[in-house]
């Protein structure tokens, strides 16, 4: 295939990350709740840091039993791995020289690693692995890369940084390839009347309040999808993951759940719709706790589509959007 670039490019996939085993749980939480993005009180700087250990001293046994259900730590590095190879590959016949890296947010490989020895004749693509933007997550990790750009002598205003792509019709098209594998798995009495519940992390509605685009980049990504899959399903966008007490997007996933099931419905749909990659918030929350949450109200048939991993769909959508930013 004819290489349409003399160029050389370096990707930089950016990710929350996750803790692979049971001991490095505490130094990610550690450095999740850290965060001014993620926690941003009066009095940050001073504060923060003790904030972040008693919060993590409060959650650790929970979280790492959950851990513990789901395999003893994280698959997301491992899988951002696959996906960072499957996109080097992709990529490989259209430039010189191509490097995929990754900067993972609160675990190794942290953005310092990503950004060490860059070669000065690349061009440099920013791309979170979260489609939709919110200032928790593409937003910390942009700020983050833009410090330590700055303080290792680069030029962060020469890098390319991709935004989001929630609603890119290659990622759009990918959603309801998958989401038909599912249908097609369901009995068709099911398959054409199941809720179809188009799960997304939350936030706090405090975030969005401040301008934050994340609640509808998840409502139109998700409108175009259901255009496209063309189903009669009833479809709700609900919102897991809530942590602290402040109040979060809602409806609740866990609320809808019950709501639906005291209705009389007797299965649900469920797609991950803010999530690329299998991790804690799928394997436990959707796949264990949600699941537990639907059966006790009545729900007996639970379908889960599947994130994407390195599947074709997902990282020829990624390789499009580099491509058409690159261009």
């Amino acid at each position: 295939m004819a290489k349409h670039h003399s160029n050389k490019l370096t990707v930089i996939l950016v990710n929350m990350g996750g803790p692979e085993t049971l001991e490095e749980i505490k130094p990610f939480l550690i450095n999740l709740f850290n965060d001014p993005d993620i926690i941003d009180i009066p009095g940050g700087r001073l504060f923060r840091p003790l904030l972040a250990r008693w919060i993590v001293y409060r959650r650790l046994p929970e979280v790492t039993e959950n851990f513990t259900l789901i395999g003893g730590g994280s698959p997301l590095l491992r899988i951002s791995r696959d996906q960072a190879r499957a996109l080097q590959q992709a990529l490989e016949d259209e430039f010189d020289q191509v490097q995929v890296r990754l900067a993972m947010r609160y675990s190794k490989p942290f953005t310092e690693e990503a950004l060490r020895d860059l070669p000065e004749d690349h061009q440099v693509v920013v791309l979170p692995l979260y489609p939709q933007f919110s200032t928790t997550t593409t937003g910390s990790s942009f700020k983050e890369l833009i410090r330590v750009a700055s303080q290792n002598g680069h030029n962060p205003d020469q890098f390319i940084w991709i935004r989001d792509y929630h609603d890119h019709p290659a990622f759009v098209a990918a959603w309801v390839r998958l989401i038909q594998e599912t249908l097609k798995r369901m009995p068709p009495d099911l398959r054409q009347k199941a809720p179809m519940l188009f799960s997304a992390h939350g936030v706090p509605v405090k975030v969005i309040e401040h301008g934050d685009p994340y609640q509808d980049q998840v409502e139109k990504g998700v409108r175009r999808i259901v255009e496209q899959l063309g189903v009669s399903n009833p479809v709700h966008i609900t919102y897991q993951s809530k942590v602290g007490r402040a109040e979060w997007l809602e409806p609740a996933t866990e609320d809808m759940l019950v709501q639906l099931g005291r209705a009389g419905e007797s299965a649900v749909v469920m797609v991950p719709i803010s999530f690329v990659s299998e991790h804690s918030e799928t394997l436990y929350e959707l796949d264990i706790l949600l699941k537990d949450v639907a059966r006790e109200a009545g729900i007996q048939h639970y379908y889960r589509v599947p994130t994407f991993n390195a599947r074709k769909e997902y990282i020829q959508t990624l390789k499009q959007v580099v491509m058409e930013h690159v261009q």
